[in-house]
Parts: structure tokens; sequence; C-alpha cells
């Protein structure tokens, strides 16, 4: 029987103070392996390695280390003699503690790339866009007469959420990988820099993913056709934005429900859980409320009227 061997060592980065910082590391053992007894090479084509990380309290220091165990199996040494043993172990996607901005600080994003843009320039250009956006759906709606004011306020809205969920969403649904985004593109720089307020989305939590997706592919289309509906007075109108506005509050309520179930410690700092967890989140909070609440009225208005009409002609 061959025999095997247990080799064991600690894992760790020194940091400019000189202390140890716990690394989150994929240590990958291949070839290169090699052993000399005496001097003297022995062959090694029969030996099998495999490791093994193990984590443990640092009592003196504080934390967690990481140690790697690696097993030799099927090598075959003379007894008595003295031998050196080596191989090559490369490592992969170092993250280590502080390399990313995102809490909890253990999160393991490989290959992470921190964001290129400032925060002015990422909320800047939403914010002009949307501006944008607004104005000429504002500007196109005033053409037509028959349309009121809050109309005209509606498709705004609608036109900007649909744009939203399509867009913006629908690129992190679709990307799971933009933390890695070398580019500068723009819609990966904006889930860098939200993922600040809440890191679920860096790390690609399922329950966020579904959320958004279900957003992006449903509720972003019927957003548009909300805004068509109003425009040309469809009869459809206020059911549809009832059933679009109660969609976004049932995605918003799991949406903050998941994040208090797993104890609601996602954002970086303060500052960003209430300016974008909180307040950016916000939106999809009030306005859908209040479109449900007028078009539940518009409903059972026609409803009477209809009835009335009914009881007259009897």
């Amino acid at each position: 029987m061959k025999p095997s061997m247990l080799v064991c060592g600690e894992i760790g980065v020194l940091s400019d103070g000189n202390q140890k910082q716990q690394s989150n590391i994929a240590v990958l053992v291949g070839g290169g392996f090699a052993v000399e007894v005496e001097n003297a090479v022995v062959d090694t084509s029969n030996v099998e390695i495999s490791t093994m990380e193990h984590m443990f309290p640092d009592k003196l220091e504080g934390g967690n280390k990481k140690s790697m165990m690696v097993e030799v199996k099927g090598l075959e040494l003379p007894v008595g003699k003295k031998f050196a043993m080596s191989w090559k172990m490369g490592i992969k996607g170092v993250t280590m503690e502080g390399s990313h901005p995102y809490v909890p600080r253990d999160l393991i994003l490989l290959d992470y790339v921190p964001v290129s843009l400032t925060q002015s320039t990422i909320l800047g250009v939403y914010g002009i866009s949307s501006l944008l956006v607004v104005s000429l759906v504002w500007i196109l709606s005033g053409r037509s007469p028959k349309l009121m004011k809050i109309d005209r306020v509606l498709m705004c809205w609608w036109v900007f959420t649909g744009l939203t969920h399509m867009i913006l969403e629908g690129y992190f649904v679709f990307s799971p990988q933009f933390y890695k985004d070398k580019t500068m593109c723009y819609f990966a720089e904006v889930w860098k820099e939200y993922s600040k307020g809440d890191s679920r989305y860096a790390a690609r939590d399922a329950g966020v993913v579904a959320v958004e997706g279900l957003t992006a592919v449903l509720e972003g289309p019927a957003s548009l056709l909300a805004a068509y509906a109003i425009a040309t007075r469809k009869s459809y109108s206020y059911i549809l934005q009832v059933a679009i506005s109660l969609g976004q509050l049932y995605g918003t309520a799991v949406y903050f429900l998941t994040s208090y179930l797993e104890g609601d410690n996602f954002a970086a700092s303060s500052e960003y859980y209430y300016a974008y967890y909180v307040f950016a989140n916000s939106f999809w909070v009030v306005i859908p409320t209040i479109i449900v609440i007028r078009c539940w009225k518009k409903i059972c208005a026609a409803v009477k009227v209809q009835e009335q009409r009914k009881a007259k002609a009897r």
C-alpha cells in the first residue's frame, strides 16, 4: 500500500502595518512536483496531489486565518534518508479584505475591477438622461388636447420607469460579471456603485436576480404599453396600471423583506444605505401606491356609472 503525506501551511498577506489580513483565495496545486532524496531525483509519475482549505481562529491576533493542506498520495521514499520536496502552486483571483468596497468584507469577488467613474458622473448622467426622457414625453403628450395634465405626468412616469426596468435593470440581469468590467461601460459602473448600498447585486443574490429579471422582462415593456394606453385612451388603461403598480410594490416588498431576513447588512456605510437602498427605491413604493389608489377610484366610479345606466334601462 502506497503511503500518503499531509503538508500544512498558513496562507496570509501582510499589510503595510505588518498586520495579518484575512484573504479569500483559490489555490491551485499543479505540475512541477519534484522530490530529491540525497540529491537523487525520485520518480513521481504516480503521485497524486490534492488540496484542502481550513479556517481556524487566531486567538492572539483575532479574526480567522486560512490554512492549506496538501495531500500527497503514492509517494515512495526510502527509510532513513533525507529528502526535499517541491511543487508549483498558483493563486487564482485574489480577493483580500479591503480590495473591494462592499459589505460583508469576506464577500468573494474574483477579478473585481474598481469603479472608474466618479459618483457625481454616474448620478449626473442618470439624472440628465432621465430628465431628457421625461421632458420629451411631456412635450409630445402636450400635442394631444384630450390629455389632462395628470395623464401626461403618468405617461412621463411610465416611460421613465419602463426604460429604467428594461435598460438599466435588464443589463444587470444579463451581465452576471459586471464587477469585472474594465471597459468603463456606464451600466456596469452604475451597478458597481449601487452595490455599495446593497452588495447583493455584486454577489448575484438569487432573490435579487429573480425580482430584477421579472421586472426587466415583464414590467418594463408593460410600462411602455401603459404609456401608450393612456395616450390613446384605451379601455384597459386603468387595469393595466393597477397590475404593473402591484407588481412593482410586490417586487419592492420582496426586495426589502429578503434583505431584512438576511440581516440587512449589505451597505458599505449608512450614507449609501439611506441614499441608494432606501431613497432610490422609495419612488417605486410611493408612486405605484398613488397610482393604485387613483386607478381603483376610477374603476369603481366607472362600474358605478355602468350599474346606474343598467338600472335606468330597466
